[in-house]
């Protein structure tokens, strides 16, 4: 099966009510079988919204049940435009990060990359939404810049329990691509991979 189709689905060739269904109750029926909820939007823009608003309401509730929200970031070319939303929703005053807790998912090139290296991960981070928003830096993790070909896998270990200290993720934002960036329990697979 092949698992890329992007490029052959055009959704001008498709009804609607194949991916915007009118009801619950198709909507329902066109997704009885998925083990992950997906949505159709016809643009990039679109998505882009549709995810920063959906993110919102996921931080305006848990900081409302538990105080605080704990989110996992990664900074694909795909989500810094959802990042870009969420920002325009906070100058909107539609979300707020001050109890947002953030631990950055990836690192290029740890103990090679500084974080104010231009490549790094929590640069972009930094410069898409952790600059322009309400968020306590001291809320902001990230993967020890000391690490080096011997000490890698232990660093990486140590940042997992950091997570676990704030109750694991309540939301993780990032992109699924056929190069397979990021790839947790997709589709399919068993409950403990």
């Amino acid at each position: 099966m092949k698992a890329d189709l992007s490029s052959k689905i055009q959704l001008d060739q498709v009804s609607k009510r194949y991916y915007k269904p009118e009801s619950e109750l198709e909507l329902a029926s066109l997704t009885r079988f998925e083990k992950v909820y997906t949505k159709v939007v016809e643009t990039h823009a679109e998505g882009a919204l549709d995810a920063a608003l959906d993110i919102a309401e996921t931080i305006d509730r848990c900081v409302k049940e538990k105080g605080r929200c704990v989110i996992g970031l990664g900074a694909g070319k795909c989500v810094l435009d959802v990042y870009d939303q969420l920002v325009k929703l906070y100058f909107a005053d539609k979300v707020s990060f001050a109890g947002v807790v953030a631990f950055n998912l990836s690192e290029l090139g740890l103990g090679v990359v500084t974080s104010d290296d231009q490549r790094s991960t929590l640069n972009r981070l930094k410069q898409r939404l952790f600059n322009k928003v309400d968020i306590d830096p001291n809320n902001i993790h990230t993967f020890s810049n000391v690490a080096t070909k011997e000490n890698v896998h232990k660093l990486c270990r140590a940042y997992e329990p950091e997570t676990d200290e704030f109750g694991g993720f309540d939301l993780v934002v990032c992109e699924i691509t056929k190069g397979g960036p990021m790839a947790l329990n997709e589709p399919g697979s068993t409950l403990n991979t």
